[in-house]
């Protein structure tokens, strides 16, 4: 798993908040079949990267990514609150997160949904993080 969305899974599954309502029911892209909801899926949706010309040879790239938290449930309220405990934990984060450091986090879009292909009700909520890359020397 990347390195942002190994520590996305660390917080979120540790924050109190989120765990209370989804325990440790966050995946990446998709739902597995059969999921007990409410549960979260994330998703990348898009990233840019910020290259420096230092010489110095510890320098990382920055990473501005924009992740997608779908939060589903049975329930309409249900979906809401898991999203409203997701922008919680992470609006306005910023410092080492599972060995990721976060320079922003902040929320971008939000919208509530109903799948009728699968019954059931989600909230979208987008956040831009900005991070430091680990594996990216630049």
């Amino acid at each position: 798993m990347p390195v942002l969305e190994s520590a996305l899974f660390t917080y979120l599954s540790a924050d109190p908040g989120v765990s209370a309502l989804v325990g440790t029911r966050i995946y990446p892209v998709r739902l597995p079949e059969g999921t007990v909801l409410p549960a979260i899926a994330w998703q990348r949706i898009s990233a840019t990267r910020l290259y420096t010309h230092d010489s110095f040879e510890d320098t990382k790239a920055f990473v501005n990514a924009r992740v997608q938290f779908s939060c589903w449930s049975n329930v309409p309220i249900e979906a809401i609150r898991v999203g409203e405990a997701v922008l919680l934990a992470l609006s306005g984060y910023n410092g080492d997160m599972a060995g990721v450091l976060i320079g922003q986090s902040s929320a971008d879009f939000e919208l509530d949904d109903y799948q009728s292909d699968v019954k059931l009700y989600r909230r979208l909520v987008d956040f831009m993080i900005s991070y430091e890359d680990e594996g990216q020397v630049s």
